[in-house]
């Protein structure tokens, strides 16, 4: 204990960006609309930030610049394409992302949008380098992380369901072991999600479902493989001018060994001890408007009115608080 006001650990970061963007686009009507959407846009840019880091005991300044890029582009009425690049050029060199999206329009037999991400970064601050009461607990020379996701979602709005499917690939994946101390795996880590989305309506009553399936190939990453949110409510207008909304929300996800977060180093490390066991979280929820006028009343998990001894956890040890009124407004004044 060599600091009198105990286990201590500070960081004060201090930001100064600056950014510079050069585009051109054309402009062409919207047929829903009056206004004008933006067609086709290039882009190029510069993002510079020096940052000052203070950690007891020690201080550094470190300079970044970030060159980007975007390019969208319009092939048609059904297709789209949009693009995104940064690279690091100074104390984050070799950093870089590379980001696409491709939109296909079918008209009513729906759309496909296809996903790609391929990015370099290097660790950061607290995986690099951590103080505790003033002495260095660790100092790591960890590789830069190269983290590739492929995905595509096929949706269908006149029948109200969407298809989603993701592969995530990480190579030197970093992480905090059961000890908090992290760790860089020379493993590639792969996860695979799947995600259906379905909604049901029937006169004013509306049935919104989202399930996602997910699979991690490593055990340094702990994922629930069942995850579901459904949401069943009506809607209608009241007296001519009140839009109502009332319902409920219900969240679930299958047991699983979730996350420790450590609040001394502000991480989410693994643990062995705590299962997250599978809880229906349920929420009740009133809303209204009124031309500027909105108000809401939610109660919070509501499941635990019914369940007082049990406690719903997303991450282990910490329990979310028990069931609970939120209610809130907002009015616009406008002249």
């Amino acid at each position: 204990m060599p600091d009198s006001r105990g286990v201590r650990h500070f960081i004060q970061h201090q930001k100064i960006e600056n950014s510079f963007r050069l585009s051109t686009f054309k402009l062409r009507a919207n047929r829903a609309s009056e206004a004008k959407d933006e067609r086709d846009l290039l882009e190029l840019g510069a993002i510079y930030s020096i940052h000052f880091l203070k950690q007891e005991p020690s201080d550094s300044t470190i300079n970044t610049l970030f060159l980007t890029g975007k390019w969208n582009l319009s092939l048609g009425e059904r297709l789209r394409l949009e693009t995104y690049g940064h690279l690091g050029v100074l104390g984050n060199i070799g950093d870089y992302r590379a980001q696409g999206n491709l939109l296909l329009d079918f008209g009513k037999f729906g759309q496909l949008k296809g996903e790609f991400i391929n990015q370099l970064n290097a660790p950061n601050l607290i995986q690099h380098r951590f103080y505790v009461s003033q002495r260095e607990l660790w100092k790591n020379d960890f590789k830069q992380t190269l983290e590739t996701t492929i995905g595509g979602t096929y949706l269908i709005p006149t029948l109200q369901i969407g298809i989603t499917g993701r592969y995530h690939l990480l190579n030197n994946y970093i992480y905090y072991d059961t000890l908090s101390a992290p760790q860089q795996s020379a493993t590639p880590l792969s996860i695979l999600q799947f995600i259906v989305q379905k909604d049901f309506k029937v006169w004013n009553f509306q049935l919104d479902n989202i399930i996602a399936f997910q699979n991690a190939s490593e055990d340094f990453i702990r994922l629930p493989q069942i995850y579901g949110k459904h949401s069943l409510y009506y809607e209608g207008n009241w007296f001519k001018v009140l839009n109502v909304k009332l319902g409920f929300d219900l969240r679930y996800n299958d047991a699983y060994f979730a996350d420790y977060y450590n609040p001394v180093s502000g991480q989410f490390q693994l643990q062995n001890q705590r299962q997250v066991d599978f809880y229906p979280a349920i929420d009740a929820f009133f809303t209204m408007r009124v031309t500027k006028f909105r108000a809401f009343v939610k109660f919070e998990n509501l499941t635990n009115a019914f369940l007082s001894e049990d406690f719903f956890y997303q991450t282990a040890y910490y329990a979310y608080p028990p069931a609970a009124l939120r209610i809130g407004f907002k009015w616009r004044l406008v002249d």
